[in-house]
């Protein structure tokens, strides 16, 4: 850890910068992102990831390409409907027709550790009642009771949810969480990629590497 870094976290922490400073410079921010967030809604086609690398959206593209080429795609970030709310509800009810398709990003997504996609899900599905919505591959888990009953009575009151599970403990998860909606024991997107790359033959392979996740998701220790 720099030593600037522990200057400006300790200068962050202050009582009178977290009162003015800081206060102001957070008031700016919010600003901010909500002036890009508007641009985005009046565009209407955005980019969710900057990166085009990231396996599960270029995954996810691939797969609605194979799957639905009929169909012109629009992308909104959970940044932009969390900054512009009301906008993207406009937008939203505008097109709340049968004949358009809600997809939303499969991940660790379907839970209440944290981030805004548990949130926006349950907006769209609440305020939705002609539109198909697929949930592509979740991985799902609830620890707090009270928020699992509160998604799971937004959840029933729409019977035009399909929800992927990528596993089978999300999978009987679902069903006792989600028992209304249509549920679909389905591998983790990023497994279409099997069996499409060259990889070296056996006697060509050398040493052993091991790729570790280090986020919520982390089972094993380095150990």
């Amino acid at each position: 850890m720099s030593r600037m870094y522990l200057i400006r976290k300790a200068i962050g922490s202050n009582p009178i910068v977290k009162a003015t400073i800081k206060k102001i410079y957070m008031r700016i921010k919010k600003k901010k992102l909500r002036k890009s967030a508007l641009l985005e809604i009046e565009k209407a086609i955005v980019i969710a990831m900057e990166k085009k690398d990231l396996a599960q959206y270029c995954c996810i593209k691939k797969w609605l390409a194979e799957n639905y080429s009929e169909y012109n795609l629009i992308e909104m970030s959970a940044e932009t409907i969390t900054y512009a709310e009301n906008e993207f509800m406009d937008f939203l009810k505008k097109h709340d027709d049968k004949e358009n398709i809600i997809f939303f990003q499969s991940g660790y997504c379907t839970q209440d550790l944290g981030g805004a996609h548990d949130y926006i899900h349950k907006l769209v599905v609440k305020s939705v009642r002609n539109v198909p919505i697929v949930m592509l591959p979740q991985t799902i888990m609830y620890k707090n009771k009270n928020r699992e009953i509160q998604a799971r009575k937004v959840y029933e009151q729409n019977n035009h949810v399909m929800l992927m599970c990528r596993d089978k403990v999300s999978y009987q998860m679902a069903q006792s969480i989600f028992s209304k909606n249509r549920l679909e024991l389905y591998p983790d997107i990023v497994t279409s990629l099997i069996g499409t790359m060259k990889i070296a033959s056996r006697e060509n392979r050398k040493g052993i590497l091991i790729c570790c996740r280090n986020d919520i998701e982390r089972f094993y220790s380095d150990d």
